[in-house]
């Protein structure tokens, strides 16, 4: 009996895919391949859309979803085919024409024009179909046509990832860099991550002539992007039917970035087994994991992406492409494994999965900072100290370096430093409570007391119920000999936490004092 199993799956799988091709009609349409397919749940997805338009040939909505099954899967020419008929038979269909112009922008996009023009007079208030109509316009030599397109996707989606950016490249190839420098600070205010933004700036910083500025961003190009989802709920649905691997990856990269880990585990945990020799897959599967806090279950699909990538290199030839890919699986493997032994308190494990991380990609900015905080934990200061300042020294702009390096020189004891990075923050958020307080309490150990009553001051303008800044202005008032202030400010400080110990204090000591 095992013997028959064994043999009767491939054998149910090859007549499935045969059937699909022998049942359906000449006169719709066939990929190449279909007999080879080996993936059960795709060919019943075409024979199910194949049957449905055989008994309904006059249904747009049969075409157009035997169209989006061939589309998903790659079968491109037929799902032009498909999508051309359903436009054809059902001409005011939104989705028809949407879906024929997503299919065609890059490789037709005079069609895709065409289509995506008749959709936007279907559906004026659908955003996403003016970005992909800007990329067939541009694609064609109408720049102006596609900056118009662009601007009404930002109006009605504010949020567009790619609008401020495409409308910056615009902008840049018209050699009107100001406009594109505006338009790329909006992308990269919405997205601060989105590595294409910071490419095309630092291009326009380098014609501006600001070149530290562009440094910095195409150190920001070189780092993985990361951008919200343009708003395309035709294209989710599309994204849907996906049955193979790839779609069960792409719907858990989805899930992952959404923050919904528990349904991108469910995405991926079903094309997970002993047999599988994606590293992708296996590494967003264990990054979900990490996420939801299945930290045994994390760690063994990490430790498998490196295994699989470990075989691929063995039989690959290292193009470099191929190369730069697998380096970047290794990395965001040992990055997340660092995270994990951090997170579960094996720092020693966690230093050297960020170090390896760092090796592969000497300037991969997150892994600096965490190995600095994770040697900070392990009271390793002076390389604590060392891989914030190289995490500072990558990327300047990265605010939360320098918080980092702050707290560290601060429980440190070195007051000093600490100020010197809390001002650089203050100079970036002018409102950071924290940052200001503390370098209050810096001048004030430095008996500077006109600066330390400055920061505080900004403090309550800021936030008037900031009990910390009213105690320091209390000490402040105390050690000049200002004893009414003093009072005051304690006052203030009891009035909104009437059971604080210090306040109580400082005011039994300032009668005794009069």
């Amino acid at each position: 009996m095992k013997c028959f199993a064994v043999l009767s799956f491939p054998c149910m799988i090859f007549f499935v895919a045969t059937s699909v091709c022998l049942v359906a009609k000449d006169w719709i349409p066939q990929p190449y391949g279909l007999l080879k397919i080996s993936n059960l749940k795709l060919s019943e997805s075409i024979a199910a859309a194949q049957n449905t338009l055989q008994k309904a040939p006059e249904d747009a909505n049969a075409w157009g979803n035997l169209a989006k099954v061939y589309h998903i899967h790659g079968w491109e020419t037929e799902a032009i085919q498909c999508y051309r008929q359903a436009t054809e038979i059902s001409p005011t269909e939104f989705r028809w024409l949407y879906y024929l112009g997503l299919i065609t922008y890059k490789t037709n996009p005079k069609e895709a024009s065409n289509a995506f023009a008749k959709a936007i007079s279907i559906n004026p208030k659908y955003s996403a179909v003016y970005v992909y109509y800007a990329y067939a316009l541009r694609s064609t030599g109408h720049l102006k046509e596609a900056e118009q397109q662009l601007k009404r996707a930002k109006e009605l989606d504010p949020a567009n990832p790619f609008a401020d950016l495409w409308l910056g490249e615009l902008a840049l190839a018209d050699m009107r860099f100001n406009d594109a420098r505006k338009y790329l600070q909006s992308a990269l205010n919405l997205n601060p991550k989105q590595s294409e933004a910071h490419a095309v700036m630092a291009q326009v910083d380098l014609v501006l002539g600001n070149k530290v500025s562009a440094h910095q961003h195409a150190i920001g190009a070189r780092q993985p992007t990361q951008h919200t989802e343009m708003d395309d709920p035709l294209w989710l649905q599309l994204m849907d039917i996906g049955v193979t691997s790839r779609w069960f990856v792409e719907r858990g990269k989805r899930c992952i970035g959404n923050g919904n880990f528990e349904r991108a585990v469910t995405e991926l945990s079903t094309i997970i087994s002993a047999a599988q020799e994606d590293s992708e897959v296996w590494l967003n599967y264990g990054i979900a994991l990490f996420h939801t806090k299945e930290y045994s279950k994390a760690v063994a699909a990490l430790e498998s992406t490196l295994t699989v990538i470990e075989k691929t290199d063995e039989m690959q030839a290292k193009t470099p492409k191929k190369l730069d890919e697998r380096n970047y699986l290794k990395v965001q493997s040992h990055y997340h494994l660092g995270r994990i032994y951090y997170d579960t308190g094996r720092l020693a494990e966690a230093i050297s999965n960020y170090q390896q991380a760092i090796q592969i990609k000497p300037d991969f900015i997150e892994a600096h900072g965490r190995l600095g905080m994770t040697y900070w934990k392990a009271d390793r200061f002076d390389e604590a100290v060392a891989q914030c300042k190289r995490a500072i020294e990558i990327f300047p702009l990265n605010i939360e370096f320098h918080q980092n390096l702050a707290e560290i020189y601060w429980q440190g004891k070195m007051y000093g430093q600490a100020a010197e990075e809390y001002e650089i923050i203050i100079k970036h958020d002018p409102l950071n409570e924290q940052a200001l307080y503390r370098t209050g309490l810096a001048f004030l150990k430095k008996d500077m007391l006109d600066e330390a009553l400055s920061c505080f001051q900004r403090i309550l303008s800021i936030n008037p119920k900031n009990t910390f800044a009213h105690g320091a202005m209390g000490i402040i008032f105390y050690n000049r000999g200002q004893w009414q202030k003093a009072s005051d400010e304690f006052q203030q400080v009891l009035r909104l936490e009437p059971n604080n110990q210090h306040a109580q204090k400082m005011l039994e000591q300032l009668e005794l004092s009069r």
